[in-house]
């Protein structure tokens, strides 16, 4: 049953995150920790978010803005130290509040018409923020979300941007899991159980974001941010 319920939470999450770029930790944390307790559902997670992310980019290579990758890979991978600094030395309630509470004010903005420069420095920010966030809350897309959004992509360049982006984050941060050794053979069961859904997952939200024009998919993404600044506040309030 608790495999079964695994895979069930891994395929509903693949398919949000093949439709919108983002949204599979979002979703398949809080539940994972649920079914297989919170370390292994975090470390599994990225087990399993590390292939999504790796067929997304594989799948998608050619809509990838090169130059964004690139700046927003390098900052966010020289950033991820900050972030294990701040998880130290900051108070996570306060933290994860915080993040909700810009993730709302930027998503208003957007929505009303805000948009950010194709610019290196946007670029950088983007990416340093959500290196950032990657090791101190696990929330990490919304900055380049956010970025991305701004600068009125096509959804296929997107998606694509988004998990090459991922795709680095998610293999430093899993080594990084791997060298303090919270990867078990729970983690690796939890892992296989939730493969075949999330390339199910994968499959059928690409079939069904390719039905999607650029202007709707643009609504999608803000209601997806504001799900995402929910589930942040949520957690602040439930964090000890």
């Amino acid at each position: 049953m608790t495999y079964t319920l695994v895979a069930l939470v891994v395929g509903v999450a693949a398919a949000i995150q093949a439709v919108g770029g983002f949204g599979f930790s979002l979703l398949a944390v809080p539940l994972l920790a649920v079914v297989v307790g919170a370390k292994t559902g975090v470390v599994a997670n990225g087990a399993i978010g590390l292939g999504l992310v790796a067929l997304m980019a594989s799948r998608n290579r050619r809509g990838v803005a090169g130059r964004t990758f690139l700046i927003a890979s390098v900052s966010g991978l020289a950033a991820m130290p900050l972030g294990l600094l701040v998880l130290t030395k900051i108070n996570g309630r306060a933290l994860t509040a915080t993040i909700g509470a810009s993730v709302v004010v930027l998503t208003w903005a957007l929505a009303r018409g805000l948009r950010f420069s194709d610019s290196d420095f946007t670029d950088a920010v983007a990416g340093l923020c959500s290196g950032a966030l990657a090791t101190s809350t696990g929330t990490n897309g919304p900055p380049l979300v956010l970025v991305l959004h701004g600068k009125e992509l096509e959804p296929s360049a997107f998606r694509a941007t988004l998990a090459a982006i991922f795709l680095v984050q998610s293999v430093a941060a899993f080594a990084a899991f791997a060298i303090v050794g919270r990867v078990t053979a729970q983690v690796g069961r939890v892992a296989l159980a939730g493969y075949p859904t999330m390339v199910l997952g994968l499959l059928a939200g690409e079939r069904f974001a390719a039905r999607i024009d650029g202007p709707r998919f643009r609504r999608i993404v803000l209601m997806m941010l504001v799900t995402s600044a929910v589930v942040s506040f949520v957690g602040a309030w439930l964090k000890d």
